[in-house]
């Protein structure tokens, strides 16, 4: 394993089967001798109950998508009403961006944006994984064609020099994180990606942003190594790993200071909803089986 310092299409065939080539695993030996990395991070109390989390649940052929209260773990169906994924709650928690296949064309997606509290999904552009900027204006989408910038309403869109198809993540309007299930997590600033995190042999994504835009989250896939749920400082960009084993998709809680994952607790268990301290010294199992991608975002005014 390597580590890249100052000095990521989705389908779900790809997602079943990076889960299939990890077992839950201890914490493998690094480059640095059998230490494991780590960063500086605050250790709350307990895991986060704020907020609103999405996430997909279901079969992979009838994968819908649910939101469940922290607080208090009670789950309710959204109205999307065809197989989902990829869900991102807006800044705002009003609403949640999500990709479609098209039933025709299960191998093209559109992006689709819902409101939490109900009603029709509107379609926005054709691509996969989207994300939000950070004032909630515009979706980051992976097109053929490249990376864009797409207004919620699909008006108008750009395509982003420097990133490929690759998915991204805005940290700011010119500085971006990128990924696409490869072994490494670039930062693009102004059109120039350069190494932020390599993992040789492992497939890294999806990617978080935590909400000072300070730090990244991250599930890896490894045959080899160890794989899970890591947390990286940009500054330094140096992971931790804070859940070890089978994880898909990590989202930060409002306050920043807790994880969601789809985990997987044994070899033998579904991925199930999991909130794990940004530091791993808690964790607690919120909702049941067959879940994948989460999101977080503040409780909907």
């Amino acid at each position: 394993m390597s580590w890249a310092g100052s000095t990521p299409g989705h389908t779900q065939a790809v997602r079943r089967g990076m889960a299939v080539v990890v077992a839950l695993l201890a914490v493998a030996a690094c480059s640095n001798g059998g230490a494991a990395p780590a960063t500086s991070v605050a250790a709350p109390a307990a895991v986060s109950r704020a907020g609103t989390i999405v996430f997909e649940g279901g079969t992979a052929s009838a994968e819908r998508l649910y939101a469940v209260s922290p607080a208090s773990g009670r789950e309710r169906r959204l109205a999307v009403d065809a197989a989902s994924f990829e869900p991102q709650l807006s800044p705002d928690g009003r609403s949640v961006a999500f990709s479609r296949p098209r039933p025709a064309q299960p191998s093209v997606s559109d992006v689709y944006v819902e409101a939490i509290a109900g009603g029709a999904g509107r379609l926005v552009t054709t691509g996969r994984c989207p994300t939000w900027s950070r004032d909630g204006r515009t979706l980051l989408v992976s097109t053929a064609i490249g990376l864009r910038r797409v207004s919620v309403s699909g008006t108008a869109s750009s395509v982003v020099p420097g990133a490929g198809t690759r998915c991204a993540l805005e940290v700011a309007p010119d500085r971006l994180v990128l990924w696409d299930q490869q072994e490494r997590l670039d930062l693009l600033v102004a059109g120039k990606a350069t190494p932020l995190v390599t993992m040789a042999g492992c497939t890294l994504g999806p990617v978080a942003l935590d909400p000072a835009a300070t730090r990244v989250a991250f599930t890896a896939a490894c045959p080899r190594e160890t794989g899970g749920l890591y947390v990286a400082n940009l500054a330094a960009a140096r992971p931790m790993q804070v859940l070890a084993g089978v994880a898909y998709g990590a989202a930060w809680s409002p306050d920043g200071t807790t994880l969601a994952s789809a985990f997987r607790p044994n070899p033998n268990a579904e991925h199930q909803l999991w909130l794990i301290t940004a530091d791993g010294s808690a964790r607690r199992r919120i909702a049941g089986d067959i879940v994948n991608a989460p999101t977080w975002g503040p409780s909907p005014r």
